[in-house]
């Protein structure tokens, strides 16, 4: 799989995006702060040039996924909550 389409992307399950997310806070602790944000970005920005997804188009379709009216998804809360009071 080379490539990952539009569909795919709007589609995803907050569910396994949030996983994904916690799973790459979890890797990522043990590192200073500097590094954890831009070794977040360096994963977004391979991972988008790997999949040949643009960029701004995943970062618009993650902040869609993650954040509703009242706030962000429950799916995130786990990860939100251990980014503010582990790390």
């Amino acid at each position: 799989m080379n490539k990952i389409d539009r569909d795919m992307i709007m589609n995803a399950k907050a569910a396994h995006v949030a996983q994904a997310a916690m799973t790459i806070t979890d890797r990522v602790q043990h590192l200073q702060p500097g590094s954890r944000v831009l070794g977040a970005a360096a994963f977004f920005l391979l991972a988008c040039d790997r999949y040949g997804v643009d960029a701004k188009d995943a970062f618009t379709a993650v902040t869609n996924l993650m954040v509703t009216k009242e706030g962000h998804r429950d799916e995130f809360a786990a990860t939100k909550m251990y980014l503010e009071n582990e790390l």
